[in-house]
């Protein structure tokens, strides 16, 4: 008999990419990283408005890395 989906789902921390754990580090929810990805494109958005073009990209790349994280983890694994 197989297991339900959402034990397959389910893994070890230890399993986790490297850039996943590092995008998750001090992160233990959906909710939070949620915001943190929020965070980064308010502050895009306010950095582009200041035409502070590098600083900007950077946070657009972060905002880019959460919604990757996350993406990950709810195709691989269950949120806590």
């Amino acid at each position: 008999m197989e297991a339900p989906l959402s034990f397959q789902k389910r893994r070890r921390h230890g399993e986790r990419p490297f850039w996943v754990r590092l995008g998750l580090w001090g992160l233990n929810s959906r909710n939070s990283v949620e915001a943190f990805l929020v965070f980064c494109l308010l502050l895009t958005i306010g950095l582009m408005c200041f035409r502070r073009w590098p600083f900007a990209l950077g946070t657009l790349l972060a905002a880019s890395w959460y919604w990757l994280v996350m993406r990950w983890v709810d195709d691989h694994e269950n949120w806590e």
